[in-house]
């Protein structure tokens, strides 16, 4: 009798390097406690497949999945489906043939298309459930059974976005802190820090921000170039910030990690990655005692990270005046827990 299986994943944050990535500087990434739920239970009908997400419901065989995906391939749901046909497939080498009848819930509290790490988010979490049923990994979820997850979720990033870093995955699976330089994907100890995510509610363009960027070292080659070393040296200053605090090194993290966002925002600006929501929203976060705010992710709108003084801070007060301003805010805890299987 088929045992229902329940995991989640965290999203995740980009604390620093956006867009330096992109040239093989350092980027720093966090999970968040936020998460997306996979439901997998079994279903009595052979071959009949139930997904439930995003608000909409399929239900079909794998040759009806197969078509619904074309059929929706541009929109978030679409996409979910993709991905989950693409595992059973990859799970029953290529064939699907006797397959199980099974269902799948995906509820998660991670906004969509904000730079928030949601698609992989579902990929590891819906992978992890995935290969569970199929006896692929154990549920002791090994070092060699997380190494599977994350190229299984890995290849299922790219399907969604065409291309991936592997960031958002790793970060996704593993939980704490990433540091990404290069093709080198180290995993640091979790800190917790009081960050706010601000959605400036304009729709996030990754592959039009970074061609802005690509034009501007077209345009500007010398001084591009350098601005990009900053932003790398930026997140190399934090890294060593971040392990000496993990160390039991004695230092304010939170200040220096503010003063470090208020330049990596201003370098940001000067890539022209900017937006005048961007903008607006510091402009409302400095009135309420935000030690720094900056973009995470590509930018030109999108959403930025607060860093705040819980001692002075008046999380209701900012909430209403960035409403009021047309924007939201969202409270956060950093470093949080990588995926787990709930039951």
């Amino acid at each position: 009798m088929f045992t229902k299986i329940r995991t989640s994943a965290p999203g995740k944050v980009i604390l620093f390097g956006e867009h330096s990535v992109v040239y093989g500087k350092r980027c720093l990434a966090t999970a968040i406690d936020r998460r997306t739920y996979v439901t997998l239970d079994g279903r009595p009908e052979s071959g009949l497949i139930e997904v439930k997400a995003l608000d909409q419901v399929f239900e079909g065989s794998v040759d009806r999945l197969r078509a619904r995906c074309e059929e929706s391939r541009d929109e978030p749901f679409g996409m979910s489906l993709g991905v989950i046909l693409a595992i059973v497939q990859w799970c029953c080498d290529g064939t699907a043939l006797d397959l199980d009848g099974f269902s799948l819930k995906i509820e998660s509290d991670i906004p969509i298309r904000r730079g928030l790490g949601s698609s992989a988010s579902f990929c590891v979490a819906t992978t992890t459930a995935m290969l569970l049923k199929f006896g692929k990994i154990s549920y002791k979820l090994t070092d060699l059974d997380k190494k599977l997850v994350n190229e299984v979720a890995f290849n299922m990033e790219t399907k969604i976005h065409g291309r991936a870093s592997g960031v958002d995955n790793t970060i996704c699976l593993n939980g704490g802190i990433l540091s990404k330089m290069g093709s080198s994907l180290d995993v640091l100890p979790a800190i917790q820090l009081p960050l706010l995510i601000i959605d400036t509610l304009v729709p996030r363009n990754t592959s039009e921000q970074v061609s802005r960027v690509k034009d501007r070292l077209t345009s500007h080659s010398t001084v591009g170039h350098l601005l990009l070393d900053t932003l790398g040296h930026i997140a190399d200053e934090a890294l060593v910030s971040i392990k000496r605090s993990t160390a039991g090194k004695q230092l304010d993290l939170e200040e220096q990690l503010s003063e470090l966002f208020e330049i990596n925002q201003g370098v940001l600006d000067a890539l022209g990655v900017g937006h005048e929501k961007v903008s607006a929203v510091i402009s409302i976060c400095k009135k309420y005692e935000c030690r720094a705010v900056k973009i995470t992710g590509a930018g030109g709108g999108g959403s930025l990270i607060a860093m705040v003084d819980r001692s002075k801070f008046e999380e209701q007060s900012l909430s209403a005046a960035l409403k009021e301003a047309g924007f939201s805010v969202l409270g956060i805890t950093t470093g949080a827990e990588g995926v787990r299987i709930e039951t």
